[in-house]
C-alpha cells in the first residue's frame, strides 16, 4: 500500500522514459506517439491504453480513499491533474480513463514525461538509500521547489 502510487504510476509512463529500462524485442510496443504505428502493431496499442487506463483507475481509487492530494499534484501536470479530478469518485467504467489516457497522457511532451518520472522516483519508498547527500545530510524526497530554491 505504501508504494502503490509509485508502482501504478510507472505503468503510466512510456517505455522510453529514463525511469524504466526500455523493453525491446518482438511484440513489445514502443512509447505511444513516438513513431508511426505499423499495421501489425495496431492491435498492441489498445492493450497498452487499457493497461494505462486500469492503472489510472486504480490511482483514482487510491486518491479517493487516501486523500493524498499533494502527492498527486506533484505527480501529474496541472491539466492532467484537473482532468483526473473531474472523473469523480469510484467511477468503474473504463471509458473516461481511456479517454484521459488518449487526450492527456499519450500526447504528453518528453519534458512532461521526464517531470512525471522524476516525481515518481521521489515518491518511491523502496528506492533504498538516499540518492544524494549534501554536507552529510541525506536528501530523500523533494517536497517542493520555487523561485528561491528547493525544499527536501
Amino acid at each position: 500500500k505504501a508504494n502503490a502510487v509509485y508502482m501504478l504510476g510507472v505503468l503510466l509512463l512510456p517505455p522510453s522514459s529514463t525511469l524504466l529500462p526500455a523493453p525491446s524485442g518482438p511484440g513489445v510496443p514502443r512509447a505511444l506517439g513516438s513513431e508511426p504505428v505499423s499495421p501489425l502493431e495496431e492491435d498492441v496499442l489498445p492493450n497498452s491504453i487499457s493497461v494505462q487506463a486500469a492503472a489510472l483507475r486504480a490511482l483514482r481509487c487510491l486518491f479517493s480513499t487516501e486523500r493524498n492530494r499533494r502527492l498527486y499534484k506533484r505527480l501529474f501536470q496541472p491539466s492532467l491533474f484537473a482532468a483526473f479530478i473531474d472523473i469523480g469518485h469510484y467511477v468503474h467504467d473504463p471509458a473516461p480513463y481511456e479517454e484521459l489516457i488518449r487526450t492527456a497522457v499519450c500526447p504528453m511532451s518528453s519534458e512532461g514525461v521526464q517531470r512525471m518520472a522524476e516525481a515518481l522516483a521521489d515518491v518511491n519508498v523502496a528506492r533504498g538509500p538516499a540518492r544524494r547527500t549534501i554536507r552529510g545530510y541525506a536528501l530523500h524526497e523533494l517536497l517542493g521547489k520555487g523561485a528561491f530554491g528547493c525544499v527536501y
